[in-house]
C-alpha cells in the first residue's frame, strides 16, 4: 500500500487534543428537581449504573480517536495495488460524415462516444488511454494518458468533419502502437462494416433512412432562373418537398415521389430573380435521419475582369490575328518606339513581343516574347545565350506533371508536337512553372514578376516555330488569357473534400478562408494559385485583400454523397493488426475512499452534537 498525500496523517494531532478535551470537560450537570422519595429511591439504581456510565464515556473518546485516525488515513489517500488489473486501451473513432446520421434521439457519433466513455469509466485505475480520430486523416487526440476524466472530456469535444474517411487509414498508426505494446487493447467504433483481427469492434450502424440532393444544374438568363436536379434515396421512399429560396425568400416549391433506393428528378423553370441576386438555395423537406445533406446553395459569382490588352510589337501578325479572333479582348496594338508608361497604363494585359521595356507595368499581367539581352531587373529571370538549330529545329516537351496550374494551362490541348528553330536560354530565379521545354531548358513558362504581377514568358519568336500553325495554338493562347485575366474564384459549387483554388491577383496582400465552423485560415499569396482543402460541408467565406480593399466571396461545399449512404456496402474491408497478442498487464489501483471519508466525518460531527445536547441541553 502507498499513500498519495502522506501529509494527511497530520490530522492525527487532533487525537491528543480530543484526550485533553475529554479530561477537561465537565463530568457533572446541575439539574433542579423536586426532593421526593421516588427520586431518592431512583438514585440507588443510578449509583449501581455509574461504572457502565464511565465505560460509555471512555468508549466515546476511543470512538472519536478512531474516527480521527481513519479520517487521517482517508486524507492520506491510500492506494491499494491490484496486480495485473490495469489495461492499455487504444480507441479509434470514425469521424466521417455518416456518423451524423441519427439513431433515435442520438447520432451514431454520440453513441460511439458513449460506448468508449463507458469502457473508460469501467476500466481499472492505472490503465492508459489513447484516442485516434479518423477524419480526413487519422489524428492522435491523446496518447497513453491515465486520467479518466480528461480522457472522457477530450473525447466528448470531438466534432465531425464531412469527408469520406475510412478507419482502415488509421491502421498503420494503430499497428505502430501495437508493435510497441502487444498487450494493447484496440477498439474501433464505426458505422461501417469491417472484418477485424486483434481488434475489438464497436458497431453503431443502424437501419436509417435518408434523402439527398445530386446533380444540381442551374442557369440564370434575363433574370429568369431554370434549375434541375435529382434526389437520391437511401433505404427510404415516399414524397419529399423541395423548396427553392433566392436571397432568403421562398419563391417556389415542388413535391417529388421517390421510390426505395432510387433516384427522382425535379426542376424549376422560369423563376423570376433579380439581376444581382446573392444566393440560390434548395431545401429538402422529408422524414430522414441525416439533415446535413438536405441543403444545396449556389452563390452568384459576379467579378469584374479588365480585358483591355496592349500589344507592343514590330511584327504582330500572328498574335494580333489570333487575339482578335478569340474576341474576348479589347486589343490595342502599338510599335515599341511608341510605348510610354506615362501614356499607356490601366491595361489588364501587356504583351511585349521582341521588345525589352526598361520598366515593367505594375497594374496588369505581362507577356514577354523572345526576350534577348537587356534590362531585366524586374523580370524574375536572366538572359544567358541564344541557341540556334537552323532549319531542322528541335522538338519541345510538354510538361506531363499534374497540378492545379498545369491542369489549367493544358486544358483541352491535343498534345501536338511543336518545333523551334531558335530560342533564348534563360536562368530562372523566381518560382516559375514550366509548360514547354527544350533539352531541359524552359521555353514557355509562367509565374510572377518581382512586383507580383502574373507573367507569361515565351523564350522564342513565334515566327521561329510551327506553334502558330497548330490547332493547339488557339487553345493554348485561350488558356494563357484565362490565366492572365483570372477570376479570384472560378466557381462557388464544391463538394466537401474538394480543393478550392484561389487565384492570386496583382496587389493581393492576404487571402483569408473562414470555414463553416468559424475557423480562420490565411493562405499563401506568394504563388499564382493558392489551394485550400474543403474539410467541411457548408458555406465558406473567402476574404481577399487587393490594394488595401477587402472583397468577400462565398462558396458552398455540398455533403459528400458517399457519406449520405446509410446502407452498408457489400464489400467488407479488413481491419487487422499483425502479431500475437500478449497479456503483460499493469497493476491496477484501488483508491475510492472518499465516501468512507464523508461517512466518518458525518459520524464525528453527530457524536459531538449528541454530547453537546446532553451536556448543555441545547435544543
Amino acid at each position: 500500500m502507498s499513500f498519495s498525500y502522506p501529509l494527511g496523517f497530520l490530522i492525527l494531532i487532533f487525537i491528543p487534543v480530543l484526550i485533553i478535551l475529554y479530561i477537561l470537560k465537565n463530568k457533572f450537570t446541575e439539574q433542579t428537581v423536586s426532593s421526593t422519595y421516588i427520586w431518592t429511591l431512583s438514585e440507588k439504581f443510578l449509583k449501581r449504573r455509574r461504572p457502565i456510565s464511565r465505560i460509555y464515556g471512555i468508549l466515546s473518546l476511543v470512538l472519536q480517536c478512531l474516527l480521527v485516525a481513519v479520517i487521517a488515513l482517508a486524507v492520506a489517500h491510500p492506494q491499494i495495488k491490484l496486480p495485473n488489473q490495469a489495461r492499455d486501451y487504444c480507441f479509434i473513432i470514425d469521424s466521417s460524415g455518416s456518423m451524423l446520421i441519427k439513431n433515435g434521439d442520438s447520432t451514431r457519433y454520440d453513441l460511439a462516444k458513449e460506448e468508449i466513455s463507458s469502457i473508460i469509466d469501467n476500466s481499472q485505475l492505472g490503465s492508459t488511454y489513447t484516442l485516434i480520430s479518423c477524419a480526413e486523416e487519422p489524428t492522435v487526440i491523446y496518447e497513453a494518458i491515465t486520467n479518466k476524466e480528461s480522457a472522457i472530456s477530450q473525447l466528448n469535444t470531438l466534432t465531425i468533419t464531412s469527408l469520406d474517411s475510412k478507419c482502415i487509414d488509421a491502421m498503420p498508426l494503430a499497428q505502430s502502437l501495437y508493435d510497441d505494446n502487444r498487450s494493447l487493447q484496440v477498439y474501433v467504433a464505426s458505422d461501417k462494416d469491417y472484418a477485424t483481427n486483434n481488434i475489438n469492434f464497436i458497431s453503431v450502424a443502424s437501419q436509417s433512412r435518408n434523402f439527398s440532393f445530386a446533380d444540381v444544374i442551374y442557369n440564370v438568363s434575363l433574370r429568369r432562373l431554370t434549375l434541375s436536379g435529382k434526389i437520391n434515396s437511401y433505404n427510404a421512399s415516399g414524397e419529399v418537398k423541395v423548396v427553392l429560396n433566392v436571397d432568403g425568400e421562398d419563391l417556389a416549391e415542388t413535391s417529388v415521389t421517390v421510390n426505395l433506393n432510387e433516384t427522382a428528378d425535379f426542376n424549376f423553370t422560369d423563376v423570376n430573380v433579380t439581376e444581382n441576386y446573392q444566393s440560390i438555395a434548395l431545401s429538402l423537406v422529408a422524414d430522414d435521419d441525416l439533415a446535413a445533406d438536405n441543403t444545396y446553395i449556389a452563390y452568384n459569382l459576379v467579378q469584374e475582369r479588365v480585358n483591355k490588352t496592349l500589344l507592343v510589337s514590330n511584327n504582330p501578325l500572328y498574335l494580333e490575328s489570333l487575339l482578335k479572333a478569340i474576341g474576348t479582348l479589347d486589343l490595342k496594338v502599338i510599335k515599341p518606339e511608341d510605348y510610354d508608361t506615362s501614356i499607356y497604363y490601366g491595361y489588364g494585359l501587356y504583351i511585349f513581343d521582341g521588345y525589352n521595356p526598361n520598366e515593367l507595368p505594375s497594374d496588369g499581367s505581362v507577356w514577354l516574347i523572345n526576350f534577348s539581352d537587356g534590362v531585366m531587373s524586374d523580370y524574375g529571370f536572366s538572359f544567358q545565350k541564344t541557341l540556334d538549330y537552323g532549319n531542322v529545329g528541335i522538338v519541345t516537351d510538354l510538361n506531363d506533371r499534374s497540378n492545379s496550374l498545369l491542369n489549367q494551362l493544358k486544358a483541352n490541348l491535343t498534345g501536338d508536337t511543336f518545333y523551334i528553330t531558335k530560342y533564348q536560354k534563360y536562368g530562372l530565379y523566381n518560382n516559375f512553372t514550366t509548360l514547354l521545354s527544350c533539352e531541359g531548358n524552359p521555353v514557355l513558362f509562367v509565374g510572377n514578376t518581382n512586383s507580383g504581377n502574373r507573367e507569361v514568358v515565351f523564350a522564342f519568336d513565334l515566327h521561329n516555330s510551327n506553334l502558330p500553325l497548330s490547332m493547339d495554338f488557339i487553345v493554348l493562347v485561350s488558356n494563357l488569357i484565362n490565366y492572365s485575366f483570372p477570376n479570384v474564384i472560378d466557381t462557388t459549387a464544391y463538394t466537401a473534400g474538394d480543393t478550392l483554388n484561389v487565384n492570386v491577383l496583382a496587389g493581393c496582400s492576404s487571402i483569408e478562408v473562414i470555414n463553416p465552423s468559424g475557423v480562420s485560415t490565411y493562405l499563401d499569396t506568394s504563388s499564382s494559385i493558392s489551394e485550400y482543402v474543403l474539410t467541411e460541408s457548408g458555406t465558406y467565406n473567402v476574404n481577399v485583400t487587393i490594394d488595401g480593399r477587402v472583397t468577400n466571396f462565398k462558396i458552398f461545399a455540398s455533403y459528400p454523397d458517399a457519406e449520405s449512404q446509410v446502407i452498408e456496402t457489400p464489400e467488407v474491408e479488413n481491419l487487422s493488426l499483425t502479431g500475437e497478442p500478449e497479456a503483460h498487464y499493469g497493476d491496477g489501483i484501488y483508491q475510492s475512499l472518499i465516501y468512507l471519508f464523508i461517512a466518518l466525518g458525518v459520524i464525528f460531527i453527530l457524536d459531538w452534537m449528541v454530547y453537546c445536547y446532553e451536556q448543555y441541553k441545547l435544543r
